[in-house]
């Protein structure tokens, strides 16, 4: 059969692609993810997905879990952004805590950093 594209793209939500890579032995997407050319995307950069309150609703032992499994995936199939960056800019505390060390360390000033928590309430705002 002639392939009459030069891509062909398919779209994976990302609790399939966690679970693909967290429960292997009972889902039918990995085998897809281990034949895939390149996967693009798999975090959203802008937001804290480090932190206490991410929306993924992983906590340390499910992440260690899942970016063992993406490392292993990323040995055979090119992902991007790089697994290191989206660490680095997915703990956003430690990545604006190094910066602002990095900044005094050379006499710059540095705006204070403050961590909020979103209250269910829009209108107050409570410590974490």
């Amino acid at each position: 059969m002639k392939q009459t594209t030069l891509f062909d793209i398919k779209l994976m939500i990302f609790d399939n692609f966690f679970d693909a890579l967290t429960t292997p032995a009972s889902n039918s997407h990995l085998p897809t993810l281990y034949r895939t050319d390149l996967i693009l995307a798999w975090g959203n950069l802008s937001i804290n997905f480090m932190g206490p309150n991410n929306p993924y609703g992983w906590n340390a032992s499910s992440f260690n879990l899942f970016f063992s499994a993406l490392l292993c995936l990323a040995e055979v199939t090119a992902i991007w952004l790089d697994q290191a960056e989206n660490i680095t800019y997915g703990n956003k505390i430690s990545y604006l805590s190094n910066a602002a060390a990095i900044a005094q360390h050379y006499e710059y000033e540095t705006p204070a950093i403050f961590v909020v928590d979103h209250s269910k309430e829009p209108n107050i705002l409570a410590p974490s």
